[in-house]
């Protein structure tokens, strides 16, 4: 074999008449450089890298054999061959090549330069090779998918054209419309009569209660004759979501995957499969194909990839270029590269073109399906449009009167046979600070019910205590309290929940009957009655250790704060400012709170100077409570 491609290169040589350079790798790092057809004597120098080696002088017929002392070369590195001023005076013909250490057996690796219309042919029929491989799987593929689409949207439309929404009463959209008539009156009534039983009852119990509050303190009883209102209803407009191709799509996408499962596309024993999890009906629809031997800046670098690496399943002619030179490889690469980007766009293109009744009839019966659907839908939609609101104001007209009769006399029953408590004017009144005592003074109030009230009343709320004190409260039926405030002193204890300056809710219990009210717990309330008001021991520490909490609260968030500097820039919308200017105001009161400014001192901690943000703070911070002490 090695006489037959000795023999081989001769020939060629020969025949061309063309110079030629053969290396071949030598076990103990040398390479052997034979050269030929340079027709006289040249000098040739050798290098590594750009390191001089040796010059030699050629055959007088062009020709020369060298090889390189003892383990000049390590593997990878790089040997340039110059045949001094071939190309004219200073212009050298130039070679290079990388040594690659012997793997075993005699000789080691050879190069073999071959003419540029040899290796121009070669690089040709091999791009040609790829970019026929690339065709026939994905180009294939992509036909697929192009007559899938085509069909789609062609049995997509000629579906909604003469089927859909066809002038002969029959197709898809027909019946929809016919359903959604259907149920645009079932819907419509319904709604519309729901409308009526809600407007009738609170119409009717507007219309009792008027009864029964005008009979108050009259010492008759209530008149009770009615007519029946007449309102104008405009009725519910009809609304129904028709869904989106994409949606419709997407529900079939399991029947899709199932049916294209089964398809592949075979080239030179190679098989491309489906897309699998990546390729959905959703997207397949929208023309979005894109392969990067195809579409991809880098093209003809993966086609390259692609030769030299066997993804599409190998079988390429490696023979000769296993023997070119770095050089020659070089200028295959780029010739390869420059055919495949000339061939593959207009091969491709007239690939994915061409027609495959196959999948264009499974694309049709996929766009019939949605167009169909479409047309049901829109139907639908028309259909309860054209419906809806009639049917509404029909479900309303018909049941109003009744639901509102039969209203009027179950709330006149309900009135007459119970109490019914209306709390009109109350206020909680007491000290309000932690731990103090509240309670309610209710200056209106009346029973519009047909029944004497005898009840229990107590207070409650997330930010009270109720105390085991109860009160009873008696209200005759159809009277009020005639303007008489009835008292209720101590109800319950303010308790550490509440919010200072902010309304707090309370609700007042009369037996079965409930009455939201609320207070406001002021801070110049607190400090006043702190500093004056005759605490006992347990309130002061109390309310002392609310005012600390507070504090310590307030500290936390303004040291959270990068750059705002609440006790130097809003001092009084602090709590220790507003404390600083009470007692300020208030010299008498410095004693009181003596004992609060040594325990707010400690709150701030320890700030190290380091910390310029947290020390400007804790300055005005101390500023404030120096003032009190």
């Amino acid at each position: 074999m090695k006489l037959f491609m000795f023999f081989l290169t001769f020939i060629t040589s020969f025949a061309v008449s063309a110079q030629s350079l053969q290396f071949k790798n030598l076990d103990a790092g040398q390479v052997l450089v034979k050269g030929s057809g340079f027709n006289k004597a040249y000098d040739v120098n050798f290098y590594k890298y750009s390191d001089y080696l040796d010059q030699i002088k050629m055959n007088s017929n062009g020709s020369f054999s060298y090889t390189t002392p003892r383990n000049t070369f390590q593997h990878g590195n790089k040997m340039v061959v110059k045949v001094l001023n071939y190309n004219g005076s200073g212009n050298h013909y130039e070679r290079s090549w990388e040594y690659r250490k012997p793997t075993g057996g005699q000789g080691g690796e050879q190069s073999q330069e071959i003419p540029y219309e040899k290796l121009k042919n070669y690089a040709n029929q091999q791009a040609r090779t790829v970019a026929n491989r690339v065709v026939n799987t994905y180009g294939e593929r992509e036909k697929f998918k192009y007559n899938l689409v085509a069909g789609f949207w062609d049995g997509y439309e000629l579906y909604r054209l003469y089927n859909g929404r066809g002038a002969y009463g029959y197709g898809a959209y027909h019946k929809g419309l016919a359903n959604g008539r259907d149920i645009g009156k079932r819907e419509g009534y319904r709604k519309g009569r729901d409308a009526a039983s809600s407007e009738a009852t609170l119409s009717a119990y507007s219309a009792v209660k008027a009864k029964f509050v005008a009979a108050v303190d009259t010492g008759h009883s209530p008149e009770l004759s009615y007519s029946i209102p007449v309102v104008n209803y405009d009725g519910i407009p009809g609304d129904y979501y028709v869904p989106t191709v994409e949606e419709k799509l997407k529900e079939l996408e399991s029947d899709f995957r199932y049916k294209i499962s089964v398809y592949r596309w075979a080239y030179d024993d190679y098989v491309l499969d489906t897309w699998g999890n990546d390729w959905t009906l959703r997207r397949i629809y929208t023309y979005n194909g894109t392969y990067e031997f195809v579409d991809s800046w880098f093209r003809s670098d993966y086609a390259y990839d692609e030769w030299k690496d066997n993804r599409l399943g190998g079988k390429y002619d490696y023979n000769i270029y296993k023997k070119l030179s770095s050089d020659q490889k070089y200028e295959y690469k780029k010739i390869f590269k420059s055919i495949y980007d000339d061939v593959i766009d207009s091969k491709f293109y007239r690939k994915k073109t061409e027609r495959n009744p196959i999948a264009y009839a499974l694309g049709q019966n996929y766009g019939y399906d949605v167009g169909r659907e479409m047309a049901y839908q829109e139907g639908v939609r028309d259909g309860i449009l054209d419906t809806h609101r009639a049917s509404s104001i029909k479900g309303f007209e018909d049941n109003y009167a009744k639901f509102w009769e039969d209203s009027f006399i179950g709330y006149v029953e309900k009135f007459q046979n119970n109490p019914v408590l209306e709390v009109l004017d109350a206020n909680v009144v007491g000290l309000f600070i932690p731990t103090g005592e509240i309670g309610v003074t209710i200056k209106k109030m009346r029973n519009i019910g047909g029944v004497d009230f005898n009840g229990t009343a107590y207070l409650s709320g997330e930010s009270v205590d109720s105390v085991k004190k109860l009160y009873n409260l008696k209200l005759e039926a159809l009277t009020s309290n005639l303007g008489k405030e009835i008292n209720f002193d101590v109800m319950a204890k303010i308790n550490n929940g509440a919010k200072p300056d902010a309304k707090n809710v309370v609700t007042l219990h009369l037996g079965d009957f409930a009455f939201n009210l609320s207070y406001e717990m002021g801070w110049e309330n607190i400090l006043e009655a702190f500093a004056h008001d005759n605490l006992s021991s347990s309130q002061v520490a109390t309310v002392e250790s609310y005012l600390l909490k507070q504090v310590s609260a307030e500290w936390s968030t303004a040291i959270s704060t990068v750059k705002h500097n609440p006790y130097k820039s809003n001092p009084n919308e602090t709590l220790i400012g507003r404390v600083a200017n009470y007692v300020t105001k208030n010299s008498d009161s410095r004693e009181k709170f003596s004992d609060f400014s040594e325990k707010a001192k400690e709150i701030p901690g320890t700030v190290y100077k380091i910390q310029f943000a947290k020390a400007a703070k804790k300055k005005a911070y101390m500023n404030l409570v120096n003032k009190i002490q």
